[in-house]
């Protein structure tokens, strides 16, 4: 399903990920991407970097977007974390949207915010992919 108000770019690919995580508190984690593609479709995932203190399975977050014509939207979503015994912090990727079209041209600033404790999540952050065509199905 399209992202209704647009979104931000983050990523060119895997290979190209830019490192746009931050770090996650009860007020929140900001990103901001100067987005300039208003016409490939797109796939946002949310990406989580945690260590074995966090002590939830679930988290809950709201995704706050704000889009350069002054448009905001808030969103909730649940991710399931699975636990980890690693000594050092793992990530784990979290689809989000799907085939979203990118609207405008500017800053698209994303806030994510936990609506739980957040202790031992280290960082978040959007990865931001050209999604497959049609034919590529």
């Amino acid at each position: 399903m399209p992202l209704p108000l647009g979104g931000m770019l983050v990523a060119q690919g895997r290979k190209g990920r830019d490192d746009r995580s931050r770090r996650l508190s009860l007020g929140g984690a900001e990103i901001a991407v100067d987005n300039d593609d208003t016409l490939t479709r797109r796939d946002l995932s949310l990406v989580v970097r945690y260590d074995r203190r966090l002590a939830v399975d679930t988290l809950v977050v709201h995704i706050a977007t704000h889009t350069p014509d002054s448009l905001s939207l808030v969103e909730r979503l649940t991710l399931h974390i699975p636990p980890t015994e690693a000594v050092h912090p793992v990530e784990r990727i979290f689809p989000y949207r799907s085939r979203a079209v990118l609207l405008h041209r500017g800053i698209y600033n994303f806030t994510v915010t936990p609506q739980t404790d957040a202790a031992g999540i280290e960082s978040v952050g959007l990865i931001i992919e050209e999604s497959a065509t049609d034919s590529d199905r």
